[in-house]
């Protein structure tokens, strides 16, 4: 029987459970349905089908797919301001028996079809491996950069869980006393503690949601591609299910200078920079920001923390370094054997400044703007 090509039916418990089913198999993951339902139709940026799943189907299974999470960005270019509606391609996935069949590429090609029938002006995409991003490039999908994962250790388990993941854990116990002496020398006095006289608060995120508008509302004047936090963005980006958030604030009197967003499941003690803005790019209120956030992980017996980053911001690469206890994978384009990390993206309406976003140094987005949905990182 051939496979067939269509849309998931978000209306059948069947087909859900078989989309489900395969991720595991693939991610060696697991998803719930409740965060399944809210990626994928709590999400409010949809501009007509809900949700955009891409599905190729054989002897009525799901043996691939691809999925669109739609978000929003503005364009700032010398006197006009476009928002753009943006979709984020997720979720590339084949059954492990019918892989190298071409089923990938033409999951990618009917997502870029649907998505521009339906109005949406740009495809972004982060290629994992190299298959991701010949495939992509072939596509016709351009480059901008690569993305930089940063993790810092907190704790002895921390390090050893992350580098010697099988080891027993009565072993663990045996190493983990000279390990803290090693640990502490060269990993826990890393993360300086900084003195400043601003104001830090600590909350839940939709407490600052107006303030995160304003702030990003005053970026917007400079030229370039913008995220755009809306509260009703803020609202639902930061309410996934089995996650919690908290927002680090900086104030400078009543005006906020600069925020953080911290990420955590319901259970383990890995933490996720999901969000920091600060306000010109202020390099020394971001590491003031930092270093309350590790304070504050400390306090509650963390074990890491870590971001992700896209590579070419000027102050991420001295805050998110060795100097200050972070471990950096970055993916290289030379290196092809490398694991990569690649943000790239396509123009879905080329009447949209075409040259803006092939400089990347127009870019002003940051790790919220853009999906980072697997959840096993935590």
């Amino acid at each position: 029987m051939e496979i067939n090509y269509r849309l998931l039916d978000a209306g059948s418990d069947t087909e859900i459970q078989q989309w489900l089913d395969l991720y595991r198999l693939s991610f060696h993951d697991t998803m719930s349905r409740e965060y399944w339902h809210w990626i994928f139709e709590n999400n409010p940026f949809y501009l007509k089908t809900r949700p955009l799943i891409f599905i190729a189907e054989k002897n009525r299974r799901i043996i691939g797919s691809r999925s669109v999470i739609p978000s929003r960005i503005q364009v700032n270019m010398c006197q006009n301001h476009s928002i753009l509606n943006l979709g984020h391609l997720y979720g590339a996935m084949v059954h492990p028996d019918m892989r190298n069949r071409g089923i990938a590429s033409s999951l990618l090609n009917n997502a870029i079809n649907l998505t521009k029938d339906e109005g949406y002006d740009l495809l972004t995409s982060f290629a994992t491996n190299l298959y991701a991003y010949k495939s992509l490039i072939k596509a016709g999908f351009t480059c901008l950069n690569s993305s930089k994962k940063s993790k810092g250790y907190l704790s002895v388990h921390g390090l050893v869980k992350n580098y010697l993941p099988y080891i027993p854990q009565s072993f663990d116990n045996t190493i983990g006393f000279p390990l803290s002496k090693i640990f502490t020398e060269i990993f826990t006095q890393k993360f300086p503690k900084i003195s400043h006289n601003f104001r830090i608060q600590c909350g839940e995120v939709d407490e600052y949601t107006g303030e995160i508008n304003r702030i990003h509302a005053l970026n917007y004047s400079h030229s370039g591609v913008h995220g755009i936090r809306t509260p009703l963005f803020i609202k639902w980006r930061f309410s996934a299910p089995g996650i919690h958030s908290k927002c680090l604030t900086l104030w400078d009197r009543d005006v906020m200078l600069a925020y953080l967003i911290l990420d955590y499941p319901d259970s383990g003690k890995n933490f996720l920079i999901e969000d920091l803005f600060v306000r010109e790019g202020n390099e020394y209120l971001i590491s003031i920001l930092v270093s309350e956030a590790v304070t504050l992980l400390k306090k509650v017996n963390g074990d890491s923390v870590w971001t992700y980053l896209i590579d070419g911001k000027r102050f991420h690469s001295p805050i998110f370094s060795k100097q200050n206890g972070f471990i950096s994978y970055t993916s290289r384009e030379t290196s092809p054997l490398s694991s990569m990390e690649r943000f790239l993206f396509f123009l879905l309406n080329e009447n949209q400044y075409p040259g803006i976003f092939s400089d990347k140094k127009q870019w002003n987005i940051w790790c919220a703007d853009f999906c980072f949905f697997e959840i096993s990182d935590y």
